[in-house]
């Protein structure tokens, strides 16, 4: 190979390189298409932006073919629920039609179904969760007005977790406004008395308003994590800590 042909391949190369600066990576965007075939996927489908996100679909295998090629006329990939991804790093999952089972299981921490154990796998990998607003199961107005305080204690939960209820206007813009925003402060639910970090134990600050489960569950059993002094820790958060020997003291 000459001396010219080696400079036709580097400058080759370095046009390729050039011609991909400036072009920001797209985002891995899980779709939940839960249940029967319902407009809203579509809805949501015209309105986010394709240009930010590799969104893959997954749909139930009941759907029909009609019903799949409905969703094909937009710029994704189609998969079954067979099983959940083990890399959800980095991605965002949106669930545009919000079945309560749904609120409720998540909620609880109950993963006896695929779409509530894809949710809690989020929380491991510390992923993005959208939950459509237009979406969720509205009241008739009939429940009894215990029943309504339950189900808003679990969608108030959902926040607590770091889910997000909203709108695609939260993926035109930058992600997530803090979730004790969403809920008055006196519903919020208040850390433990904490005691103080033991001497040989691994301390860990963490230094939110809102300390989570997922917060917790990236901990070594046996931690001491260290929390500000007007921090809030969910009940969910408490529940894992506790089954994980981790304590929690206020710096």
């Amino acid at each position: 190979m000459d001396e010219k042909e080696i400079r036709r391949i580097v400058l080759k190369v370095l046009a390729d390189l050039s011609s991909g600066q400036g072009e920001t990576p797209r985002q891995r965007m899980y779709l939940l298409c839960l249940g029967a075939f319902d407009h809203r996927f579509i809805d949501f489908l015209q309105e986010v932006p394709h240009e930010k996100y590799d969104i893959t679909a997954i749909v139930p295998a009941e759907w029909n073919e009609a019903q799949r090629e409905a969703i094909r006329q937009y710029p994704l990939q189609i998969a079954l629920p067979d099983a959940v991804p083990e890399e959800l790093d980095g991605s965002v999952t949106v669930v545009p039609v919000v079945p309560l089972s749904l609120v409720v299981k998540v909620a609880l921490g109950i993963d006896d179904t695929f779409s509530s154990q894809w949710i809690l796998r989020c929380f491991g990998a510390g992923s993005k969760i959208l939950l459509l607003q237009s979406g969720l199961q509205k009241f008739t107005g009939k429940e009894p007005p215990h029943y309504v305080d339950v189900i808003l204690g679990y969608y108030r939960t959902l926040l607590l977790e770091d889910i997000w209820i909203g709108s695609t206007a939260n993926l035109q813009n930058e992600w997530f406004a803090a979730a004790e925003a969403a809920i008055p402060a006196a519903e919020l639910p208040q850390a433990s008395s904490a005691q103080p970090c033991q001497r040989d134990s691994r301390e860990v600050f963490i230094d939110k308003r809102i300390v989570t489960f997922s917060d917790v569950i990236a901990q070594a059993p046996g931690t001491c994590i260290q929390v500000k002094p007007d921090a809030i820790v969910t009940d969910y958060a408490k529940e894992r800590a506790e089954a994980l020997k981790i304590s929690f003291a206020r710096r």
